[in-house]
C-alpha cells in the first residue's frame, strides 16, 4: 500500500488514554488486541470514527473544547472483565456516568460522526483487551488480566488521535484538559 493509500484511509478518535495501564495490559493486548499494534495505547472510546485527520481544523478544536467544558478530572477504576459476545475482551470503567457524559456532549457537538459508523447506537465505555482472537488465548486473557484487577487511574483529558491500518502510525494529535 501506497503512503498516498495510507493517507487516503486516515482517520481519527476521540479517546481517554490509560498509558499508565500500558504496562500491566500490554502482555495481552499486544498479541489480542489489533489496535494496540497501530500504536494505540489502552483507552476508553469516546468517539470512532471522528473528523477526517485532514479535516481537523480551528473550528473543529473549538467545538470539541466547548464540548467537554466544564467536565471535571475524575478517577477511574476498571475492576471487572466483561465480553461482547464471544468476540471482544474488555475492562469496565466505574464509574461509567462521566465517560457515559463525555460520549453524549461529544456527539451532540458532532453529530455527523455516528459511532463505530453506525454500528451501535449506544456506546458502552470500555477498554478493549482482545477483539476476535484466538478464543482460547483470550479465555486465558480473561483469567489473567481478571488477577490484576482493579486498575486505578485518573482521567484529566481527553485526546484526539490520528492514523491510518499502518504499523505504529496512531499519534495523539491534540490533547483537551478537563478542567471543570
Amino acid at each position: 500500500m501506497s503512503d498516498n493509500d495510507r493517507a487516503h484511509r486516515a482517520r481519527s478518535a476521540v479517546v481517554v488514554e490509560f498509558r499508565t495501564l500500558d504496562a500491566q495490559l500490554d502482555v495481552y493486548r499486544t498479541r489480542l488486541d489489533p489496535s494496540r499494534a497501530l500504536g494505540v495505547p489502552a483507552h476508553v472510546t469516546l468517539l470512532y470514527p471522528f473528523v477526517p485527520p485532514n479535516r481537523l481544523d480551528v473550528a473543529v478544536w473549538g467545538a470539541l473544547g466547548a464540548a467537554i467544558a466544564g467536565v471535571p478530572p475524575f478517577d477511574a477504576e476498571f475492576a471487572t472483565a466483561s465480553w461482547f459476545g464471544r468476540d471482544v475482551l474488555w475492562l469496565a470503567p466505574t464509574p461509567v456516568a462521566p465517560f457515559s457524559r463525555l460520549i453524549e456532549r461529544i456527539r451532540s457537538a458532532f453529530p455527523e460522526c455516528e459511532p463505530y459508523s453506525g454500528g451501535v447506537d449506544e456506546p458502552v465505555p470500555h477498554l478493549t483487551i482482545a477483539d476476535r482472537a484466538d478464543s482460547g488465548e483470550m479465555v486465558a486473557a480473561a483469567e489473567g488480566v481478571s488477577a490484576l484487577l482493579p486498575l486505578a487511574a485518573r482521567v484529566s483529558a481527553v485526546s484526539v488521535m490520528a492514523g491510518s491500518d499502518a504499523p505504529q502510525s496512531w499519534r495523539t494529535l491534540r490533547r483537551f484538559e478537563l478542567t471543570g
